[in-house]
Protein backbone atom coordinates (compact mmCIF):
# COMPACT_ATOMS: atom_id res chain seq x y z
CA UNK A 1 0.00 0.00 0.00
CA UNK A 2 2.64 2.17 0.62
CA UNK A 3 4.61 1.89 -2.89
CA UNK A 4 1.11 2.38 -4.15
CA UNK A 5 0.44 5.62 -2.23
CA UNK A 6 4.20 7.13 -3.13
CA UNK A 7 3.26 6.05 -7.16
CA UNK A 8 0.01 7.90 -6.83
CA UNK A 9 1.49 11.58 -5.31
CA UNK A 10 4.55 11.02 -7.78
CA UNK A 11 1.96 10.69 -10.43
CA UNK A 12 -0.17 13.94 -9.43
CA UNK A 13 2.94 15.95 -8.92
CA UNK A 14 3.93 15.10 -12.23
CA UNK A 15 0.36 16.32 -14.24
CA UNK A 16 0.66 18.98 -12.20
CA UNK A 17 4.03 20.20 -13.41
CA UNK A 18 2.65 19.58 -16.51
CA UNK A 19 -0.32 21.70 -16.21
CA UNK A 20 1.80 24.28 -15.57
CA UNK A 21 4.04 24.18 -18.59
CA UNK A 22 1.63 24.00 -20.88
CA UNK A 23 -0.02 27.52 -19.34
CA UNK A 24 3.46 28.94 -19.60
CA UNK A 25 3.63 28.06 -22.99
CA UNK A 26 0.36 29.38 -23.96
CA UNK A 27 1.39 33.10 -22.88
CA UNK A 28 2.07 35.26 -26.06
CA UNK A 29 2.44 38.62 -23.91
CA UNK A 30 5.72 39.53 -23.51
CA UNK A 31 6.91 41.91 -20.56
CA UNK A 32 9.29 44.47 -21.68
CA UNK A 33 10.47 47.12 -19.21
CA UNK A 34 9.80 50.93 -20.97
CA UNK A 35 12.36 53.01 -19.91
CA UNK A 36 9.65 55.81 -21.34
CA UNK A 37 7.17 55.40 -18.76
CA UNK A 38 6.94 56.29 -15.25
CA UNK A 39 8.52 55.46 -12.39
CA UNK A 40 7.00 51.79 -11.67
CA UNK A 41 5.40 51.44 -14.50
CA UNK A 42 5.73 49.24 -17.53
CA UNK A 43 4.60 48.33 -21.28
CA UNK A 44 3.59 44.71 -22.47
CA UNK A 45 2.77 43.55 -25.86
CA UNK A 46 0.75 40.97 -28.03
CA UNK A 47 1.83 40.38 -31.37
CA UNK A 48 -0.93 37.89 -33.51
CA UNK A 49 -0.42 37.05 -36.90
CA UNK A 50 -3.79 38.29 -39.28
CA UNK A 51 -4.35 35.41 -42.25
CA UNK A 52 -6.59 35.72 -45.14
CA UNK A 53 -8.46 32.31 -44.29
CA UNK A 54 -9.07 30.74 -41.24
CA UNK A 55 -7.13 27.30 -42.01
CA UNK A 56 -4.22 29.71 -42.16
CA UNK A 57 -2.69 27.58 -45.51
CA UNK A 58 -1.28 30.85 -47.37
CA UNK A 59 1.25 33.53 -46.15
CA UNK A 60 -0.03 36.11 -43.25
CA UNK A 61 -1.68 39.22 -44.49
CA UNK A 62 -0.54 41.43 -41.25
CA UNK A 63 -0.27 41.64 -37.68
CA UNK A 64 -1.84 42.93 -34.81
CA UNK A 65 -0.15 44.57 -31.64
CA UNK A 66 -1.85 44.80 -28.86
CA UNK A 67 0.24 47.25 -26.64
CA UNK A 68 -0.29 47.54 -22.61
CA UNK A 69 0.16 49.70 -19.82
CA UNK A 70 -0.79 49.05 -15.96
CA UNK A 71 -2.76 46.52 -17.07
CA UNK A 72 -4.73 48.64 -19.82
CA UNK A 73 -4.98 48.39 -22.90
CA UNK A 74 -3.07 51.31 -24.50
CA UNK A 75 -2.95 50.53 -28.09
CA UNK A 76 -3.66 48.41 -30.65
CA UNK A 77 -1.94 48.83 -34.01
CA UNK A 78 -2.50 46.85 -37.23
CA UNK A 79 0.63 45.92 -39.71
CA UNK A 80 -0.62 45.51 -43.00
CA UNK A 81 1.50 43.89 -45.54
CA UNK A 82 1.80 44.68 -48.96
CA UNK A 83 3.42 42.08 -51.29
CA UNK A 84 3.12 44.17 -54.06
CA UNK A 85 6.13 46.50 -53.57
CA UNK A 86 8.61 43.62 -52.97
CA UNK A 87 6.94 40.41 -54.14
CA UNK A 88 6.70 37.26 -51.39
CA UNK A 89 9.30 36.85 -49.13
CA UNK A 90 11.57 34.00 -48.84
CA UNK A 91 10.98 33.61 -45.00
CA UNK A 92 7.49 33.74 -44.98
CA UNK A 93 7.69 32.18 -41.55
CA UNK A 94 10.16 34.78 -39.91
CA UNK A 95 7.30 37.77 -40.99
CA UNK A 96 5.49 39.39 -38.01
CA UNK A 97 8.27 38.86 -35.39
CA UNK A 98 8.12 42.23 -33.24
CA UNK A 99 11.63 43.58 -31.53
CA UNK A 100 11.53 46.86 -29.51
CA UNK A 101 14.52 49.19 -29.27
CA UNK A 102 15.36 52.32 -30.08
CA UNK A 103 15.91 53.55 -33.90
CA UNK A 104 15.79 57.14 -33.87
CA UNK A 105 18.18 57.81 -30.79
CA UNK A 106 15.79 59.71 -28.41
CA UNK A 107 16.23 56.86 -25.64
CA UNK A 108 12.59 56.13 -26.43
CA UNK A 109 11.78 52.48 -27.53
CA UNK A 110 9.96 51.81 -30.58
CA UNK A 111 8.50 48.72 -32.12
CA UNK A 112 9.76 47.46 -34.74
CA UNK A 113 8.56 44.64 -36.90
CA UNK A 114 10.26 42.06 -39.65
CA UNK A 115 8.56 42.43 -43.13
CA UNK A 116 10.71 39.63 -44.50
CA UNK A 117 13.17 38.79 -47.24
CA UNK A 118 12.77 39.54 -50.81
CA UNK A 119 14.88 39.69 -54.09
CA UNK A 120 17.37 36.61 -55.10
CA UNK A 121 19.14 38.54 -52.55
CA UNK A 122 17.38 38.57 -49.64
CA UNK A 123 17.25 41.56 -48.79
CA UNK A 124 15.20 42.48 -45.50
CA UNK A 125 12.75 44.98 -44.98
CA UNK A 126 11.10 46.31 -41.54
CA UNK A 127 7.98 48.38 -40.60
CA UNK A 128 8.41 50.76 -37.38
CA UNK A 129 6.36 52.79 -34.98
CA UNK A 130 7.65 55.06 -33.06
CA UNK A 131 7.12 56.18 -29.40
CA UNK A 132 5.29 59.55 -29.82
CA UNK A 133 5.90 61.03 -25.63
CA UNK A 134 2.57 63.92 -26.53
CA UNK A 135 0.24 61.63 -27.87
CA UNK A 136 1.43 58.94 -25.38
CA UNK A 137 1.52 56.24 -28.32
CA UNK A 138 3.36 54.82 -31.50
CA UNK A 139 2.98 56.00 -34.58
CA UNK A 140 4.22 54.86 -38.17
CA UNK A 141 7.57 55.90 -39.39
CA UNK A 142 7.20 55.38 -43.53
CA UNK A 143 10.16 56.54 -43.92
CA UNK A 144 12.23 53.60 -42.23
CA UNK A 145 10.29 50.91 -44.24
CA UNK A 146 12.54 52.22 -47.20
CA UNK A 147 15.95 51.48 -45.39
CA UNK A 148 17.09 47.97 -47.12
CA UNK A 149 19.23 45.64 -44.21
CA UNK A 150 18.87 48.29 -41.85
CA UNK A 151 22.24 48.32 -39.25
CA UNK A 152 21.82 50.18 -35.97
CA UNK A 153 24.65 52.50 -34.99
CA UNK A 154 24.49 53.92 -31.56
CA UNK A 155 27.93 55.38 -31.40
CA UNK A 156 27.15 57.51 -34.73
CA UNK A 157 23.42 57.48 -34.02
CA UNK A 158 22.75 56.27 -37.38
CA UNK A 159 21.30 53.45 -39.15
CA UNK A 160 22.93 51.78 -42.35
CA UNK A 161 21.66 50.28 -45.12
CA UNK A 162 23.51 47.64 -47.19
CA UNK A 163 22.79 45.63 -50.29
CA UNK A 164 24.52 43.91 -52.76
CA UNK A 165 23.91 45.60 -56.26
CA UNK A 166 26.01 43.00 -58.65
CA UNK A 167 28.40 40.27 -57.75
CA UNK A 168 31.38 42.51 -57.19
CA UNK A 169 29.56 45.83 -55.94
CA UNK A 170 27.95 46.72 -52.38
CA UNK A 171 26.03 49.73 -51.60
CA UNK A 172 26.16 50.98 -48.12
CA UNK A 173 23.88 54.12 -47.15
CA UNK A 174 23.60 55.89 -44.04
CA UNK A 175 20.43 57.09 -42.94
CA UNK A 176 20.36 60.37 -39.84
CA UNK A 177 16.82 60.64 -37.90
CA UNK A 178 15.56 64.23 -39.31
CA UNK A 179 12.47 66.84 -38.45
CA UNK A 180 10.19 63.14 -38.02
CA UNK A 181 11.92 61.51 -40.94
CA UNK A 182 14.74 58.98 -42.10
CA UNK A 183 16.90 60.54 -44.54
CA UNK A 184 19.95 59.83 -46.56
CA UNK A 185 23.14 61.54 -45.57
CA UNK A 186 25.73 59.61 -47.33
CA UNK A 187 26.66 56.77 -49.42
CA UNK A 188 29.48 54.43 -49.95
CA UNK A 189 29.89 51.99 -53.20
CA UNK A 190 32.47 49.10 -52.47
CA UNK A 191 33.71 47.31 -55.47
CA UNK A 192 35.89 44.48 -55.76
CA UNK A 193 38.38 44.65 -58.54
CA UNK A 194 41.39 42.56 -59.73
CA UNK A 195 43.89 44.45 -57.33
CA UNK A 196 41.73 44.93 -54.30
CA UNK A 197 38.95 47.38 -54.10
CA UNK A 198 37.79 50.79 -55.39
CA UNK A 199 35.34 53.12 -53.34
CA UNK A 200 32.93 55.88 -54.44
CA UNK A 201 31.89 58.01 -51.39
CA UNK A 202 28.78 60.55 -51.90
CA UNK A 203 28.48 63.27 -48.96
CA UNK A 204 25.44 64.91 -47.82
CA UNK A 205 23.15 66.15 -50.56
CA UNK A 206 25.96 64.57 -53.53
CA UNK A 207 27.96 67.50 -52.53
CA UNK A 208 31.11 65.49 -52.20
CA UNK A 209 32.47 63.18 -54.31
CA UNK A 210 35.41 61.12 -53.00
CA UNK A 211 36.62 58.21 -55.96
CA UNK A 212 39.69 55.91 -54.74
CA UNK A 213 41.36 52.58 -54.22
CA UNK A 214 42.28 53.57 -50.91
CA UNK A 215 40.70 53.37 -47.23
CA UNK A 216 42.98 56.36 -46.54
CA UNK A 217 40.97 59.08 -48.33
CA UNK A 218 37.08 57.87 -47.70
CA UNK A 219 35.51 59.78 -44.50
CA UNK A 220 36.86 57.66 -41.04
CA UNK A 221 33.73 57.06 -40.28
CA UNK A 222 33.08 55.23 -43.16
CA UNK A 223 36.71 53.86 -43.05
CA UNK A 224 35.58 52.06 -39.45
CA UNK A 225 32.51 50.73 -41.08
CA UNK A 226 33.96 48.95 -43.64
CA UNK A 227 37.07 47.46 -41.48
CA UNK A 228 34.18 45.79 -39.25
CA UNK A 229 32.11 44.50 -42.50
CA UNK A 230 34.69 43.36 -44.30
CA UNK A 231 35.70 41.38 -41.25
CA UNK A 232 32.80 39.51 -41.13
CA UNK A 233 31.73 38.92 -44.91
CA UNK A 234 32.96 37.13 -47.34
CA UNK A 235 32.70 39.29 -51.04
Amino acid sequence: MRIIYIITCFCMLFCFAACNQRKNNTNTIKSIPDINSYKNDSIVYSNQLLYQDSLKLQEPIGNKITVYRSNQELQSIICNYDWSEYGKPMDVKSIGKTTYEDVNFDNKKDLVVYLGAFGNQGVQYYQCYLWNDKKQKFLISPSFQQIANPTINNDTRCIYSFSRTSANEYEHIKYEFRNGIFVQTASLVERKEKNGFSYIEKRENDKTVVKTSSLKDIDKEWKQYIIILNSATLL
